[in-house]
């Protein structure tokens, strides 16, 4: 991104996005408590913005995200009605996980699922063999 994209972006985000991240397991029947969340701002090269803990129903507390305004994002010319955010959990003895790109919008109130994965024992994945994290990408809805 160059300087004046990055300029005209940072202009844009006078609106604020909400979020809250869910840990479970077990196809999100059990909620995972004391589970670390970090989240970091996408579009200005990682920066954190918050670390939490979830509590014992398994969600964050609700966080301000910095987004796109509802009505910047209607004007011409703008290349994205939302900013993005990386999202990742982690908790003792299990697969930790990453969401990224995940969008903010203007006045909403988003919802991250993490459903985590036990590891065996010996520290290995029960199921998927995966790196070191679970990746999970998420694609904006083509609006």
């Amino acid at each position: 991104m160059n300087n004046n994209t990055e300029s005209m972006l940072n202009e844009a985000l006078n609106g604020v996005g909400y979020l809250t991240v869910k840990a479970s397991t077990a196809k999100e029947s059990v909620p995972i408590a004391g589970a670390r969340v970090a989240i970091y701002d996408n579009e200005s090269k990682g920066t954190l913005l918050y670390s939490l803990i979830t509590d014992v129903s398994g969600l964050t507390e609700r966080v301000s995200i910095p987004t796109v305004s509802a009505t910047e994002s209607q004007a011409p010319g703008n290349p994205k009605p939302y900013n993005t955010v990386n999202i990742e959990v982690t908790f003792s003895s299990y697969t930790p996980v990453r969401f990224q790109n995940v969008p903010i919008f203007d006045n909403v109130l988003s919802v991250q699922r993490a459903s985590m994965i036990p590891q065996s024992e010996n520290g290995e994945n029960f199921i998927f063999d995966f790196d070191e994290w679970s990746n999970y990408p998420v694609a904006p809805n083509e609006l």
